[in-house]
């Protein structure tokens, strides 16, 4: 439980600074536990992280960000587990990888980039295992190998 100096427990949105007095987090509590949003910040008052907590576990949509701005990541969460698509990003803004989670699982299609943009693999993951075909790609474009997958294990490269 969070309180006050007065012992009780913090209600409503609270910011808490660093020593140059910027944000360094935003939180909102509930009967003084971290219920809603929750937000962090860098040294330099540029948003770190937004995502939002409730039943003390994470829900619904989360972000991160690099020191620049640029998004670093963003997930879906239920009940404290990644459900849906991830994605990740590169520091320059250009998509770096997406993944399907299903209950804090890697499930379904999973694809990778080159920092320029170009996909670099393409597949996709059952119960947190590669499975199925697997293809990757020369940087520009081209097909470079195609892979076959049961349960994690390479079966033929063709």
């Amino acid at each position: 439980m969070a309180t006050d100096s007065k012992g009780k427990n913090l209600q409503g949105l609270w910011e808490f600074y660093n020593t140059l007095g910027n944000v360094s987090r935003q939180t909102e509590f509930k009967n003084g536990k971290v219920s809603g949003a929750y937000k962090t910040f860098y040294y330099t008052g540029k948003p770190k992280e937004d995502l939002v907590i409730q039943n003390e576990q994470l829900n619904g949509p989360m972000k991160e960000y690099y020191e620049n701005g640029n998004l670093k990541m963003e997930a879906q969460f239920v009940n404290g587990k990644k459900n849906g698509l991830q994605t990740e990003y590169f520091r320059n803004g250009s998509k770096a990888s997406e993944e399907t989670y299903r209950n804090g699982v890697k499930d379904g299609p999973v694809k990778t980039y080159y920092e320029s943009g170009g996909i670099q693999y393409d597949g996709n993951y059952a119960n947190n295992e590669i499975e199925g075909t697997l293809k990757e790609y020369y940087r520009s474009g081209r097909l470079l190998n195609v892979y076959q997958f049961r349960r994690g294990n390479q079966m033929v490269n063709t």
